[in-house]
């Protein structure tokens, strides 16, 4: 699903979301975090990821770790492999957002 609530075609990124019979209604005695987490009558997981043809769901980085720069969406985690390629003596990385960090929206 996209930030604006529309499901995305397979092979696009978003947040993965689902419903079920089996999935729980609401948070108990949280009327906020039940109107935050169950947006579109959909369940989000706070997940980015994609549809496959075949069905297959594939995860790609948690929402809270996407870093916005310029408008673009920056996955930490793509960034951390590119670092971790580009300099072999680099045995660990960490990329965290600076607003995030400093609790900025």
């Amino acid at each position: 699903m996209d930030e604006h609530g529309a499901l995305l075609p397979v092979g696009e990124t978003g947040e993965i979301v689902f419903r079920s019979p089996q999935t729980l209604s609401s948070y108990l005695d949280n009327p906020e975090a039940t109107a935050e987490e169950f947006r579109h009558g959909w369940l989000h997981s706070g997940d980015a990821g994609q549809l496959y043809a075949d069905g297959l769901v594939w995860f790609e980085d948690r929402l809270k770790d996407v870093i916005k720069s310029n408008g673009e969406n920056v996955s930490s985690l793509e960034v951390e492999k590119a670092i971790l390629a580009a300099k072999s003596s680099i045995a660990e990385v960490a990329v965290v957002s600076f607003a995030q960090a400093h609790g900025v929206e």
